[in-house]
């Protein structure tokens, strides 16, 4: 019997985006410099070549990404070419070490601009945009989009004085390998406002996962073990895929990524499965190690990988 072999990994944005929320008019280019100095700082480029190693190391026939970003510079009027494009770069890097991954499915969010300057041809500013994205290992999983989603439910915060929602949303991607089938979803629900995690859930369950034969969830759940998520997930016939092994910590590196090892201190990234079982589990990119030679952990967040059969 073939097993499926899948990662999850939040790539981090690479800042907290929370120092912008709540700024005034006047406070936000100051804040949004601040911000973008910081993803410069947190440079994904070489966090993308230790993303790659990570994943070379777990050998994974499938990819369950979120915080995929796009940033860019410029004007209000519309977003331009990346300036930092995290899955070129990360799809780059895989294909550096013999690794050909194929986007199976994209979820993106809407772009936001957010102004940091005025100058003489008026304000520019910086673009961003999230996507949760599934990757497919060519040659080894046969993958077609099964459809995206952004929640309905979301979390709102105030910027320059307007409410914008927090948009997330989902991806799935009906897989097949060695003979055997499984839709894959991969999510990342709110940190933000807890009180909106079950309802995005509950859109999941009643849309994607409302299907016959075995369904994986793989994502940043920003909740753990006991939490009302996970206690809705078992309640519709998910199983952790984590076995029964110690740790398993997912998340808390410092925001510049230059903290010492053991700041991973929650498990929030999980990978679930309904109708099939999990004979393995590990993290990946928690050691010091892993980290790029300048000394940045990989992502805030370590990955998760599973093998499923």
């Amino acid at each position: 019997m073939s097993d499926l072999r899948v990662l999850t990994w939040n790539l981090y944005l690479g800042a907290d985006i929370s120092r912008i929320f709540g700024a005034t008019l006047g406070e936000m280019p100051d804040r949004v410099a601040r911000l973008w100095a910081m993803v410069r700082a947190t440079d994904f480029a070489a966090r993308a070549q230790a993303l790659a190693d990570c994943i070379a190391r777990a050998d994974a026939d499938v990819l369950a990404l979120q915080e995929v970003f796009r940033w860019a510079r410029g004007p209000a009027s519309a977003m331009p070419a990346a300036e930092i494009d995290f899955l070129g770069l990360l799809i780059s890097a895989l294909a550096e070490r013999g690794l050909d991954y194929d986007i199976a499915a994209r979820s993106p969010g809407p772009p936001l601009w957010l102004p940091l300057s005025l100058e003489r041809g008026g304000w520019q500013g910086v673009w961003l945009q999230d996507a949760v994205v599934i990757l497919a290992r060519r040659g080894r999983c046969a993958a077609a989009g099964a459809g995206a989603g952004r929640f309905a439910v979301r979390h709102e915060v105030s910027l320059a004085g307007a409410i914008f929602p927090i948009d997330r949303g989902w991806v799935g991607a009906d897989l097949e390998w060695g003979g055997r089938r499984a839709r894959l979803i991969c999510t990342h629900l709110e940190y933000f406002k807890p009180e909106v995690q079950l309802p995005q859930l509950g859109e999941i369950l009643a849309g994607p996962a409302a299907v016959a034969g075995p369904v994986i969830l793989a994502g940043d759940l920003n909740s753990g073990p006991g939490a009302p998520v996970w206690q809705r997930l078992s309640q519709a016939g998910f199983v952790d895929g984590w076995t029964d092994q110690p740790g398993g910590a997912t998340s808390g590196q410092a925001e510049d990524l230059r903290n010492p090892p053991g700041g991973l201190t929650d498990r929030i990234d999980a990978i679930f499965a309904r109708g099939m079982v999990a004979r393995d589990a590990m993290v990946l990119g928690d050691q010091p190690a892993d980290r790029t030679s300048g000394g940045l952990w990989p992502s805030d967040h370590a990955g998760v990988v599973v093998s499923l059969t």
